[in-house]
């Protein structure tokens, strides 16, 4: 999204782009539904690392477009990697810090480094270019009168969703993230997390969404990854297979609704 919006850092939004995006987010908001407004970039304009000021501009722009509109919840950066978390939060701080001063109060969801993974939030023992440090000690540094930790969460082999096989208990992996989040005082959303349809695999989603239901004092719900017709047979991929019955992982996900 930041490129095509955005052509150069700091630049005006590009009009065109701008208003394939209001159009899309009304179509969302205007059903009463609220909808994540993310730049999936992790952390990087053209393949650089951002700054502080680099997302503290982009989100300053976007927030005097949409800080009237409560629905839409404002994603800071999808899955930031490759810096050390300190410096990740501070940068985050900075963005979270222009949106407040447009006067936009919308719920801002603020990833951690590491591919902002909960199974590592608070251990540190992602190696994202010999750094270490853990997103849970460094994210405590975070202020703000209204956000979320945003955490993702796959259950194969590597935790990143690329197989359709899920070895990892949903309830081993989520458990020291929830602990972290009540021991702290702190509110966490799932924005992604998703399996394939074999058996093992719905088991899995749903263990993993029955934990978020029974702590929801500390996670405020999760986004499913992923949907839509463009996916085609994607193994994750939440789409319809038929026009009179939905898949089975869709029918896992209308037992837990993924409130905000």
């Amino acid at each position: 999204m930041w490129e095509r919006l955005q052509a150069s850092l700091y630049a005006d939004f590009e009009e065109d782009y701008l208003a394939i995006l209001k159009s899309s987010v009304a179509t969302v908001t205007d059903t009463g539904a609220s909808v994540i407004v993310d730049p999936h970039n992790f952390a990087r304009y053209n393949g650089t690392l951002v700054t502080g000021p680099d997302l503290a501009d982009l989100w300053s722009r976007l927030a005097r477009i949409y800080g009237n509109n409560s629905q839409v919840v404002f994603g800071l950066v999808n899955e930031p990697h490759g810096i050390d978390a300190a410096a990740w939060f501070a940068i985050a701080q900075q963005a979270a810090d222009a949106i407040r001063a447009t006067g936009a109060d919308n719920l801002i969801l603020v990833p951690g480094n590491c591919y902002t993974q909960a199974e590592v939030w608070t251990s540190g023992l992602c190696d994202s270019g010999g750094l270490f440090t853990a997103n849970g000690a460094a994210a405590l540094a975070f202020h703000d009168p209204n956000f979320a930790f945003e955490m993702h969460q796959y259950y194969d082999i590597g935790f990143g969703g690329t197989d359709a096989t899920c070895l990892w208990d949903a309830s081993l992996v989520l458990s020291s993230a929830t602990t972290w989040l009540r021991e702290n005082s702190r509110r966490g959303f799932l924005g992604e997390t998703g399996v394939s349809s074999s058996a093992a695999c719905l088991a899995t989603l749903q263990e993993a969404l029955t934990l978020l239901d029974d702590n929801s004092d500390v996670w405020m719900g999760y986004t499913y990854w992923a949907a839509g017709s463009g996916w085609g047979d994607y193994f994750m991929s939440v789409e319809s297979t038929s026009n009179s019955t939905d898949n089975a992982i869709f029918d896992i996900l209308a037992e837990h609704p993924g409130l905000l």
